[in-house]
């Protein structure tokens, strides 16, 4: 994940260090009372927080949010076993 700010005039594309912590936070399984201790925030903090992540991600929800990343990382696995096989193929007859 990239954390960064927009510059004067320029889209957003990036999250900031404390979106990124809490984008973190969500992926862990933490719910909303524990970001707001474990960030020293106010529930009001963090939904709107997790507003301006789910936009910049893309997402309408956490469950969006949770899911898109699960799906991100099953496909990594799946190019991750792909590739360990060629190269096991490429072992045997190379």
């Amino acid at each position: 994940m990239i954390v960064g700010r927009k510059l004067k005039g320029e889209r957003k594309m990036c999250l900031t260090f404390r979106e990124h912590e809490l984008y973190t936070l969500v992926l862990c399984g933490n719910d909303n009372p524990q970001i707001c201790a474990k960030m020293d925030l106010t529930i009001g903090t963090v939904r709107t927080m997790l507003q301006t992540v789910y936009k910049h991600l893309g997402y309408k929800n956490k469950n969006d949010l949770l899911v898109g990343h699960l799906d991100k990382a099953l496909v990594q696995e799946q190019i991750n076993i792909m590739m360990s096989q060629q190269d096991d193929v490429h072992e045997n007859f190379g």
